[in-house]
């Protein structure tokens, strides 16, 4: 008898190769209706919970939980438009900037959101946050015309505006090397020898928008760059379309991910490995919050192909090809005070459900960070997309899989308060189902293999007829509000990419 793992696995396998050849329609473009306005509400709803696998013991198939905040990861107090919230993961690598100016009152200039909002996009493809916790603004020491590599060594040594945690990777900003001409340099924690784990980098004003990931990275893969390395050179890239490329290269914040600033599989193994000897643990992971997939409250679970079975906690729960698995059971929410999500909206929660179901209401969310979804190859991106970037699986009393169909799409989610909920799904099951799985799709290069869910609402039944009529009210009299929303969610984005 075929296993339920192996049934997921064999499931993914035939969708990957029947993708490829055009064969199957995959995520959101299934010939779904689409009402313009807000979700309706089954007449007999209710929530499931996110559970271990069927066939496992206390085995999830989450590789790791995240949550939408308002917060820039910049965490210095800047917020957005609850419009275009952030998004953070339980996988994450802590840093700390330091501002100089010289022994003559020069300062530094520092684009520090330009350089965090990079960071975060480039390194959510190996499911990492990268947030400032802490900065300092401190004196090189000398004047610029003399900061050279001693002068900037002796800087670093001394500790002066350095975090305290040996953990945190510590950003230095400085207006001009006297010695170079280069974009950014950094000391590996391989080349602080012994026991001194004193790695750093520094960034010169007018560096290109990608160094600071690129020099962050230097420090967190400690060499051996594994992906095209230039002979004699480890530490960079041949490939232009790396994040580590030797040279680095300006690109727009949608071009990040398949076009420049992309992270290979083999060097996501890296990061995690922590980059081996003398390095002192930058990239940490906060695990064993399963439950951000019970209720609807911006706190997520995560399918993510390119961490499934990777070591060193990459994948949370390594074993094969899974998927995320709810069944009927105690959808309770542990609490997050540390995430602010103030404006975001609230959920008025139905019960736990019990029973058999046909229709399942899927809420995922789409973020600013971890989402790369196309409308075609070498298209753009597409939030429809980002947010039906998955497939649902029907699991029904005999444990047989089937697949889902996508019945309805609701084009502004559950609120108009952001548009992080958008394009949320009501799937139809083809069976009396007692369980669901929720895969995230990977075909053809148009999807990421990563997707966020945030809670699962099920029902045996549609709305009463009688709601049809106010479906059409609303996709009449939201419609305007969501172009509204729409056209103020774009301006405010281009904005504040630069």
């Amino acid at each position: 008898m075929v296993s339920f793992l192996s049934r997921i696995a064999m499931r993914r396998t035939a969708a990957l190769f029947a993708a490829a050849a055009g064969l199957v329609p995959c995520g959101g473009s299934y010939a779904a209706v689409e009402i313009a306005g807000l979700r309706t509400a089954f007449s007999n709803q209710g929530y499931l919970q996110h559970l271990p696998l069927p066939e496992t013991t206390g085995q999830f198939g989450s590789e790791s939980t995240g949550w939408i905040d308002i917060r820039h990861p910049l965490l210095n107090g800047t917020t957005t438009n609850v419009l275009q919230p952030f998004d953070f993961s339980n996988h994450f690598v802590n840093t700390h900037s330091i501002v100089l100016h010289d022994s003559n009152g020069q300062f530094a200039s520092a684009d520090l959101l330009r350089d965090w909002d990079r960071s975060s996009k480039i390194y959510a493809q190996a499911g990492l946050s990268t947030p400032r916790v802490s900065g300092e603004v401190v004196s090189a020491g000398v004047p610029w015309s003399s900061f050279d590599q001693t002068a900037r060594r002796n800087l670093a040594n001394s500790g002066v505006g350095r975090a305290a945690d040996p953990a945190t990777a510590n950003i230095y900003y400085a207006l001009e090397f006297s010695d170079s001409s280069a974009n950014g340099v950094t000391i590996m924690p391989r080349s602080t020898g012994g026991s001194t784990l004193n790695p750093y980098s520094y960034l010169r004003t007018g560096s290109r928008d990608s160094t600071m990931p690129h020099e962050l990275g230097h420090q967190l893969m400690n060499g051996d760059i594994l992906w095209m390395e230039i002979p004699g050179n480890e530490t960079h890239s041949d490939d232009s379309a790396n994040w580590m490329f030797r040279s680095g290269s300006d690109f727009s914040f949608d071009q990040i991910g398949f076009d420049k600033g992309r992270i290979e599989g083999v060097q996501i193994e890296r990061l995690y490995a922590n980059g081996g000897a003398n390095n002192p643990g930058f990239v940490q992971v906060d695990a064993g919050h399963e439950d951000y997939g019970n209720r609807v409250d911006w706190n997520f679970v995560v399918d993510n192909l390119a961490l499934e079975d990777r070591p060193n906690n990459a994948d949370e729960h390594p074993g094969g090809r899974d998927g995320l698995y709810f069944a009927p059971g105690n959808a309770l929410a542990t609490p997050q005070a540390s995430h602010l999500q103030t404006g975001l909206g609230d959920f008025d929660h139905p019960s736990d459900f019990s029973g058999s179901f046909r229709y399942a209401d899927v809420f995922s969310l789409t973020t600013r960070y971890s989402d790369f979804d196309r409308t075609s190859l070498g298209g753009d991106f597409s939030a429809r997309n980002g947010a039906l970037d998955y497939e649902v699986l029907f699991i029904d009393a005999q444990q047989q899989q089937h697949l889902g169909i996508l019945d309805t799409v609701f084009a502004s989610g559950w609120t108009d308060n952001t548009t992080a909920d958008d394009f949320l799904g009501r799937w139809r099951s083809p069976v009396d189902a007692v369980a669901l799985l929720i895969l995230a799709n990977s075909s053809g290069g148009i999807y990421d293999g990563n997707t966020q869910i945030d809670a699962v609402i099920v029902g045996m039944l549609v709305p009463e007829p009688g709601v049809a009529t106010l479906i059409l009210l609303a996709f009449v009299m939201v419609g305007p509000s969501i172009r509204s929303r729409r056209a103020t969610s774009l301006t405010r984005k281009q904005d504040f990419q630069r």
